[in-house]
């Protein structure tokens, strides 16, 4: 079984299938990612995606970073998926079969690779600014509690390069 964790994956086209739920009548799409690097290469896992409420932002924006395009505004024309690789995480599920406990590897999320800060969290510079001042002093304390470790020039933290690591540099 495929361990818990982020793989980098692709979609497998042809293995796209929509489907309704049959307790609440819920729209879905069913699709096996195929992991494309490290140990388990070409191991495939399903992923559920829903079409409810704010499940379906979250449905279409996977797809759409497996590749999809959607041609004519066309939620089952899923023209491109596959073309992209993208990160899934995975997660295991249990469940009760016969008496016996099952469990199994499933696709929990799809991910864009280039997943960054989207622009609307994104610090201004002023704020980024603020944010160096906050951390300076934190910065000083980690680097005092670590003897030893270079400074990013390569050379001695300036605390013990000089022995006056009672005075903070700011």
């Amino acid at each position: 079984m495929v361990p818990k964790g982020f793989y980098r994956a692709k979609a497998l086209a042809n293995t796209a299938q929509f489907g309704v739920t049959p307790a609440k009548g819920t729209d879905f799409i069913r699709i096996q990612f195929q992991i494309t690097d490290g140990e388990f290469a070409g191991q495939s896992l399903a992923w559920d995606g829903y079409f409810t409420g704010e499940a379906t932002k979250r449905t279409v924006d996977s797809l759409q970073y497996a590749g999809c395009t959607f041609p004519g505004n066309d939620i089952t024309n899923l023209e491109g998926l596959g073309t992209t690789e993208v990160s899934i995480d995975v997660e295991h599920e249990s469940y009760e079969k016969d008496g016996q406990a099952k469990t199994y590897a499933k696709v929990a999320w799809v991910n864009s690779l280039h997943r960054g800060v989207s622009p609307e969290l994104q610090m201004n510079a002023g704020q980024k600014e603020s944010f160096k001042q906050r951390m300076m002093g934190q910065l000083v304390v980690a680097k005092q509690a670590k003897p030893g470790v270079a400074s990013p020039s390569g050379s001695a933290p300036q605390s013990q390069a000089t022995g006056t690591g009672d005075k903070i540099p700011f």
